[in-house]
């Protein structure tokens, strides 16, 4: 079976992972130890360091919280992430406004401009 083509938000994640990662190196924290400090099993925190794997806003902060950085740090810097941006709000579009209210507010608590408003 052949592997599917890597789209936009694939980057975004594989970028996230390592960042992940390197900063777990620089940490000196092993999988382990992180997956331990955040509820995951070693496994977990392999895939998503790849990329294979997404997380919810609430485990990237933990990650974030025990790696001792921002989750700024974290995110990936991407021009991919204009259509990661765009996909996110046509599905928000259809969500009723407690949700839009609380993803806006959960990308807001990770430090991340809301590229619509710039």
């Amino acid at each position: 079976m052949a592997e599917a083509p890597v789209d936009e938000i694939d980057l975004f994640y594989i970028e996230v992972g390592k960042r992940i990662r390197d900063a777990r190196n620089a940490a000196r924290i092993t999988q382990a130890e992180l997956a331990d400090a955040v509820g995951l099993t070693r496994t977990s925190i392999t895939n998503l360091e790849a990329g294979r794997q997404r997380m919810p806003l609430h485990l990237f902060a933990a990650i974030a919280r025990r790696l001792g950085v921002g989750p700024q740090h974290l995110m990936a810097e991407s021009e991919g992430l204009g259509e990661f941006d765009r996909a996110l709000n046509r599905h928000l579009s259809m969500a009723p406004d407690t949700t839009r209210e609380f993803v806006h507010g959960a990308i807001a608590q990770l430090g991340v401009p809301n590229r619509e408003e710039e």
